[in-house]
């Protein structure tokens, strides 16, 4: 009967159901609390990251990796990218010479960031899936996201139509 084919449909994710459009946001740095330990790379690590959104890189360091000692309390980068939605970010450390290692992957969603006065996400090392072998996280390592309001959208036909309204 007709009970049957109306079951078997794929029902739609709850956020599209609603057609409710995820949070838009500028990230403006992204932190690691402390450095990865890599097996072969000395007292350094370079590290670089990439921002994944869909099929699309928003964002990559690779070509300015930063060199920081084994030691050091943290490591820094500064997108200054809007981003909405689902979004995967990779810690990358890129021995010379070598393809990079992925050390961390965070996957996202804008909407895990609460809208406050602060805008920010931290991801534990509890929440990360266990490195390569050849990667030490310290017990105390974490990734903190640093968001804030992503400035509004610019286009042609909206520009077009504020120049027609304020005529």
């Amino acid at each position: 009967g007709a009970g049957a084919g109306a079951a078997a449909a794929t029902p739609l994710p709850l956020l599209q159901q609603l057609n409710v459009a995820a949070n838009r946001l500028l990230l403006k740095q992204v932190c690691t609390h402390r450095v990865p330990q890599v097996v072969g790379g000395g007292n350094t690590c370079r590290l670089f990251i990439m921002l994944i959104q869909g099929e699309s890189i928003v964002y990559s360091s690779m070509t300015h990796p930063k060199e920081y000692p084994a030691a050091a309390a943290a490591a820094t980068f500064e997108p200054q990218v809007v981003v909405q939605g689902d979004l995967l970010l990779r810690l990358y450390h890129l021995p010379p010479g070598q393809p990079g290692v992925v050390v961390a992957s965070v996957p996202l969603h804008t909407d895990f960031v609460r809208v406050a006065q602060e805008y920010g996400l931290r991801v534990m090392l509890a929440d990360l899936d266990e490195p390569p072998s050849a990667v030490h996280l310290p017990k105390d390592f974490w990734i903190d996201f640093a968001f804030a309001p992503a400035p509004a959208p610019t286009s042609t036909a909206a520009s077009a139509a504020a120049a027609t309204a304020t005529a």
